[in-house]
Parts: structure tokens; sequence; C-alpha cells
């Protein structure tokens, strides 16, 4: 095998890999700004493993070498798999979903691309390419997320991360992107490079400003904190280490003073200056990522060992869901992540797991300190890894991980491992193996081993599972007017094999539940099959992963309205209820989904019993009370009624109506009550919706006439006159009685 062509293969293949973050297929994937990445990624690297493969047997220099970097990574990756296995749902812990795709699967691709990149890159010089690579792709990112820049139907736009769908992602790849612009803008021995290095480092700190994401800003000064302490530490020069020494001061002077001007314009118009400078303990997202890490701790302390499994954080989150989360919002209240990662791995790979990935951070640090100091690297790639880490590590504390945040950290892990490798754990340990002895003598019947199994799994887990992701989306457009069709595909797709089995499932049948929407139409006799299929589909799932709650969630709703084709339908979706409720047992969301059922079946009692249940666990959401009060005006407790709608409206958070029918029954309810303060804003609420209706027109002139808003009641008049005149006469007779 020639050399020099499979090292320059593996070269290009590395610097491939940063087509990844730029690959968006909005018009082919479900979660189009992740599983393309992924499969690309994954393709990828199987492809070089072979190259790899063919390379360390022909030319055992190339073999991974014992490092401390080498080994904590790998002892990583096997603990994974190790509380992937002892966790709680393997198949997920091991290939995640296609929101995230960062299963152990996808992880150990990441491993395998720092083995490779490690071997092929030997020195500064030649890891320079790889550097001025990430630079384009790291500016072409940025750029993306200015949303003035894109056209208001991109995809990118309304994802707001640009190529990453996510401001936080975005915001910090592009901090990891001005790190490197440093290094590079002082170490390339190109003058266009170092320049352009030096530009991209300026307009990616813009547009880190632009975003507004205060936690890559904490990471980068964090990093720089890091940095210049440790060029003062290995400065020999006394004024130097005093001038190190004046930045730090500097720095902390401007910090202050900001902080004092928080207030001002000028910091209130900065966003990201604003955000830093009113970093709260309480409220807000703050009080969120509290509520997460404390989950995460009471996770931990269930399986303190290997933990959870990867991936697993959000069937954790459930079981000890805290009622506050919905006081910021429903969005708050479905975390797959603790949003700190080392609680994840706390959480979902315990101490184990834990204690390794710290371990890979001391590992860094160690051999960086001890490598410089014996002079084998430079002063500026040394200051280079230990500001990259720490930064990595400080907006770790806000963030998790993703698909191009793996990326820069695992390539940035070879680029210290293969500078380290001038120290061996011992001066004879140079690789695993010598050439040609042992494993290594039948070559070519391993790298064929080797090729078969990396195309097996090209084919198998990448290539298959785009084509069943891409045709759930294609055969969704098949419902108008190609019912049959749509039918027969996602019967193959449903009861077929996928690793990604339970999002198949879940996205069938959430696509039937929106199709279906309507009562009337979900009667329909022919749409029995999709209705039978989606069932069949998610109870397959749920018996796979039995913690799956929102696979529970969708059964119970989807036999409320499959009752046409299943007459014990309700009782049916009573018991999905009841297990909802047993793996999350204070989610609101559930007492909610469960208490319209229960009222729809006249079982008021046992709403209510629901009710008070989620009023006792948090009694600052409107939701509840707003719920007790519909079921209390269908027992025909008017009274109690009202006063469980005031508590809805003036609740901590508040339950204000949502759409035309919830306006109109808080208007109708207070309006019995002579609450015609209050009435007003609903009707107008509705009349947002409806704008000519001439019925609601005639009854909000009637409640402005009540406050004596005799001109707003003309309004309403003259809308009405224009909308429906027959109607008018009746409510000038009663005007006109009302006068006298």
């Amino acid at each position: 095998m020639n050399e020099k062509v499979l090292v320059r293969i593996l070269k290009i293949g590395v610097l491939a890999s940063f087509v990844m973050p730029l690959i968006v297929m909005g018009q082919s994937t479900i979660f189009p700004f992740v599983f393309a990445k992924a499969i690309y990624f994954r393709i990828l690297v199987e492809f070089m493993v072979i190259l790899y493969a063919a390379l360390i047997l022909w030319h055992p220099q190339y073999r991974p070498k014992r490092t401390f970097i080498f080994y904590t990574v790998w002892a990583l990756m096997f603990a994974l798999i190790f509380s992937s296995i002892f966790g709680v749902d393997f198949s997920h812990s091991f290939w995640g979903n296609y929101e995230r795709m960062s299963g152990v699967f996808t992880i150990l691709h990441f491993a395998a691309l720092m083995v490779i990149s490690a071997s092929v890159f030997r020195t500064e010089e030649e890891w320079s390419s790889v550097w001025r690579v990430s630079l384009v792709v790291g500016l072409i990112v940025g750029i993306t997320g200015l949303n003035f820049l894109l056209p208001d139907d991109s995809i990118m736009k309304i994802g707001g991360g640009g190529t990453l769908g996510n401001l936080i992602y975005l915001a910090n790849y592009v901090m990891f992107t001005v790190i490197i612009a440093w290094y590079v803008w002082r170490t390339d021995t190109n003058k266009f490079w170092r320049y352009a290095a030096l530009g991209v480092g300026i307009i990616g700190i813009a547009i880190m400003m632009y975003n507004g994401k205060r936690g890559p800003f904490i990471g980068l000064l964090a990093g720089g904190i890091i940095g210049v302490i440790a060029y003062a530490l290995a400065s020999k020069e006394k004024h130097l280490r005093l001038w190190c020494l004046g930045a730090l001061g500097a720095l902390l002077v401007i910090a202050g003073v900001t902080f004092a001007l928080r207030d001002t314009k000028l910091i209130q118009n900065i966003s990201v200056l604003q955000s830093l400078t009113h970093i709260t303990l309480s409220g807000g997202t703050a009080e969120t990522r509290f509520i997460a890490w404390e989950i995460a701790w009471k996770a931990f302390r269930e399986y303190p060992v290997f933990g959870w499994g990867s991936e697993n954080f959000y069937y954790a989150f459930n079981k000890f869901y805290n009622p506050k989360s919905l006081e910021h919002g429903y969005y708050e209240t479905w975390f797959d992540r603790s949003h700190n990662i080392f609680f994840d791995y706390l959480a979902m790979n315990g101490i184990v797991g834990f204690l390794l990935y710290i371990s890979v951070f001391l590992a860094l640090f160690y051999t960086a300190i001890r490598v410089f100091r014996k002079a084998k690297i430079s002063l500026l790639a040394y200051l280079f890894i230990l500001i990259f880490f720490s930064a990595f590590a400080s907006q770790s504390v806000f963030v998790f991980d993703h698909l191009s945040s793996f990326l820069l950290f695992f390539l940035l892990l070879a680029f210290a491992d293969s500078l380290c490798r001038t120290v061996p754990l011992a001066a004879q340990s140079t690789s695993f193996h010598a050439a040609g002895s042992g494993f290594f003598s039948s070559r070519p019947v391993i790298l064929g081993v080797v090729a078969v199994m990396m195309l097996w799994m090209v084919g198998t887990f990448n290539i298959r599972e785009f084509n069943i992701n891409n045709n759930t989306l294609v055969y969704q457009r098949l419902f108008n007017g190609r019912a049959g069709e749509a039918l027969a595909n996602f019967t193959a797709l449903v009861k077929g094999s996928s690793v990604y089995s339970q999002d198949v499932s879940s996205n069938y049948a959430q696509a039937i539940m929106n199709f279906v929407q309507d009562p009337q139409t979900a009667q329909k006799s022919e749409l029995k099959p999709f209705w039978q299929l989606a069932i069949d589909g998610l109870q397959a799932t749920m018996s796979a992963h039995p913690l799956e709650l929102n696979g529970f969630l969708k059964l119970a709703e989807l036999e409320r309205m499959g009752v046409a084709y299943d007459p014990s339908g309700l009782d049916n979706a009573e018991k999905y209820y009841e297990q909802s409720l047993a793996l999350s047992p204070k989610r609101q969301q559930i007492i909610y989904s469960w208490t319209r059922l229960k009222a729809e079946r006249k079982d008021y009692d046992g709403a209510l019993k629901l009710l008070d249940r989620a009023i006792a666990d948090d009694s600052n959401i409107g939701d509840s009370y707003w719920y007790k009060a519909i079921v209390l005006n269908q027992m025909g407790k008017k009274d109690e009624a009202v006063v469980s709608l005031k508590k809805a409206l003036d609740a901590r958070m508040r339950k204000l109506p949502a759409n035309f029918q919830e306006a109109i029954f808080a208007a109708d309810l207070l309006s019995q009550f002579q609450e015609f303060a209050l009435v007003a804003p609903y009707y107008e609420q509705a009349l947002k919706e409806q704008p000519n209706n001439a019925r609601l027109l005639i009854t909000l002139a009637r409640v402005y006439t009540k406050l004596g808003a005799q001109d707003k009641a003309k309004e309403m008049i003259d809308r009405a006159q224009l909308a429906d005149p027959k109607l008018v006469e009746e409510l000038k007779k009663e005007i006109e009685n009302q006068k006298k």
C-alpha cells in the first residue's frame, strides 16, 4: 500500500469532516440541522477507517501511540458503552435519536477521527491546513447566523442559528473559531492566512455580540484568563510577567466599570453586555437550569455507578420533573439535557463516566504542561491547547455538546495528542504492535474484515436510515390525494426494522394526529387503517422503550380520536394516561389532558381530583385553575367556576385565553357575574380572530354600555351595522331603554 497516497487521502478526509457543520437538508430530512450532518460524518469516518486500517497494517509507524490522552479518551468511550448496557434503555443510548444523533455509536466515530487525525498530522505545520479550513467553515457558519442577510423563508432564519439551527450552538462554535483564529494569526507562516485569521477573529467576536448569548463569552473570557496566567508563568522575563498582571488588572477594571454602568443605555443597547451584567440566580432560564441540575443530581443518586445511560437524561427528567418548570413556559418542561455537560455525564454515565470525562481534561493539561517544559512544543501551541479547553470547560457549565462542537473538541484532542507523542508512557512503547507480528501477520485478511464491516455499517446504519428518514417526509405529502399509496408505504416503514424505530413510529403517529385533528374527519372509516397502524407502531415502541413518556401520551390521544373504530378507546386512553403519570408523577400536561378526557366522560370528580393534585404541586400555574373553572362550569357550579377563573387570570403564570373559544368562555362566564371590567378585554381578543362577527360586536357594545364607555359602544354598533344591519336595531332599542 502506497504510504504517501494513503496519508494524503486520510488528511483530505479529516479536512472533509468540516463540511458537516455546513449541511442543512430542510426539504429532505426530519431534523434537517442534525440528522444529515450525522449521516455524512459517520459515512466519511467509516471509509476513513478502511484506509487507516490499510495504513497501519502496512506502515506500523502510524499506529496509535500509548499516550495519556489516548488512554483516557478510549477509557471514556468504554465507559459510555458500559453505561448504555447497564442503563435504562440501551437502544436509545447507543443510537440516540433524530433530534440529537449523539448516541454512543456516533461518539465512537469522533473518537476514531481523533486517532486517525493524530496519526496522519504530526507537526504544527501539518496541522495548519486543518485550522485554515476550520476558519473558513467557522466564518460561513457565523455569517449564516446573521438573520438580516437571509431571506424570510430560509430555514436557517426560521431556526435562528444558521446552519446549526440553534443560537447557542452557533455562538459556541464561533467562540471556538475565534480561539483558532488567534492561534493561526500568531503562528501561520503564510502572511495571507495570518491577516485572514485576524479578520475572522474580529468578525467572529462581532457575530457573538450580535448573537447575544453570554455562555460563549464567559468561556472565551475564562480561556483568555487562563492563557494570560499560563503565559505569565511560562515567561522567564519579569517585565512580561508584570505585563500579564497588568492585563488581568485592566480586564478586572473594565469588567467593574461595565457592571457599574449596567443600567445605562450604552450597556442596555448591547445585548451580550446587558446579558452578562444582569446575571441572576433566580428567575428566567437560570431557575430552569438549577431545576435541571437538581434533577441530574437526583438521577445520579439513583444510578450512581454507570448512570441512566447516554442520551437517557430525558427519562430521569420525567421521573423527577419539578412542576415549577412550567412557571417559565411549556418550552422549559421538556429537557433531554441538564444544560451542563458535567451534570449530564454525572446523571447519564454515573461516577465512572464523570471521572473519566474529567480525566480527559486532566490528562490533556498534564501532558501539555509536561511536553512544554521539555521544550517539545511551542509556547503558542501550549497556550492554544490550554485556552481552547479552558474555554470549552467553562462554557460547558451552561450548554451541552452538539455534533459540530464534538468535531472541534476531538480534533483539538488529536492536535494535542499528536504533538504530545514525543513523551510516551514508556520509552519502549511507541505503538501497540510491531510490524508483521502476531495479530497483524494476516494483513489482507484483516483489511478485508475491516472493509466488510465498515461497508456494512455504511449501508445499514447510514444510507438505509437516511432513506427511512427521508421517506417519512415524502410519504406524509401523500396523505392528501394519494392516501392508499401513503398507507402502503408507511406500513413498510413503521413495521420495518430501523435503529430509530422509536422516531419513525412517533413521527408517523404525530402526522396522523395532525392530519385528522377534526373530530368528524377522525370518524371516517377509510382512516381506520392509518389510525391502527399508528397504534400498532407506538405499542411496539412502548414495548421496546417502556419509559418513553411521549409514546404513551400519543397513544392516549389516538385512542380518544379513534373511539369510533374501537369502543374501548376511551378506557384505553385512561390507562395510557395512568401509565404516563406513573412515569412523570408531577407533570401538569398529563393531568390537563387526562382532565379533558374525564370531563368528556362526565367524570367530574375524577377531573377535579387530578386538578387539585396539580394545584397542590404548584399553586402558581394559572392553567390548573383554568381547567378547574371549565370543569366546575360544566358541573353547573358557576360561582366556584368564576373564583377559579379569577385565580387563573391572577396566577404567577397567568393563564390567558389562547384562542377564540377560550376568550369567549372567559368573557361569558365573567359576564354572568357582572365582571364587566374583566370581560371587555376577552371579547376584544375574540374580536381579533373574528372582526366581522356581528353578534360578538353587539355583545361587546352592551358591555361598554354597562361600563359607561358610550364612544366605544357606538364604535361597536357602527361596525355591527356594517356586518349585519338587522341585528343592530335590537341593540339600539335596548340602549334606549337603559337610558330611560
